[in-house]
């Protein structure tokens, strides 16, 4: 009349219980750990391209920093007197010179109001309009950037150097923020002798 269910040929509550339970804990550690190692890759990736940018605005500022050559007729700095290497137009957060080539060049901070953010650019020649290109990219902010100059008139019997300091960031997803503060100085190839 009735018959008695033999427990051999199926599990038990009990038992798809715990096997759910186990297995969800093994997915749900797995894709934690999946999660976070995408969020490592991506600050990494971040982080590198922060490195290549900055390490490459640096290069090209020292290349046109050290070859400057003085500007013996004022026709570039304002500077006092005829002689000098380098000139702050501005409150430190820029530096003007004469370039290798005879022209007057600047390096300088702007804003991108389109991108948001603060950009290294270089005026390859300010005596000739919209001549300005920028140096980092708009993935990153340049938080902060001074040049500190010394010996930069001929008169001061001091090697002109300069000391760039700089902060800046990437503007990604990754969180935390890849973010770099670098010091550089730069000291003029030709010796600064009165002419």
């Amino acid at each position: 009349m009735f018959k008695i269910l033999d427990n051999k040929n199926g599990f038990t509550l009990v038992e798809m219980l715990v096997t759910v339970t186990v297995f969800s804990l093994i997915v749900g550690t797995s894709t934690g750990i999946f999660v976070s190692a995408i969020k490592i890759q991506r600050y990494n990736l971040a982080t590198q391209e922060l490195l290549n940018q900055t390490s490459y605005a640096l290069e090209y500022m020292d290349r046109f920093l050290r070859m400057a050559r003085k500007d013996m007729t004022g026709t570039c700095l304002t500077v006092a007197g005829a002689g000098a290497n380098y000139e702050n137009p501005s409150d430190n957060t820029a530096i003007k010179f004469l370039n290798y080539n005879g022209q007057c060049q600047e390096f300088y901070r702007e804003w991108n109001a389109a991108a948001q953010v603060y950009q290294l650019k270089v005026d390859l020649d300010t005596t000739i309009p919209w001549n300005e290109l920028p140096l980092t990219s708009e993935k990153f902010n340049v938080t902060s950037l001074v040049f500190q100059i010394s010996g930069e008139e001929q008169t001061d019997f001091l090697q002109p150097r300069v000391t760039i300091f700089m902060t800046i960031e990437a503007v990604s997803s990754a969180q935390p923020k890849p973010k770099l503060t670098v010091q550089t100085t730069i000291s003029q190839r030709a010796l600064d002798l009165e002419e």
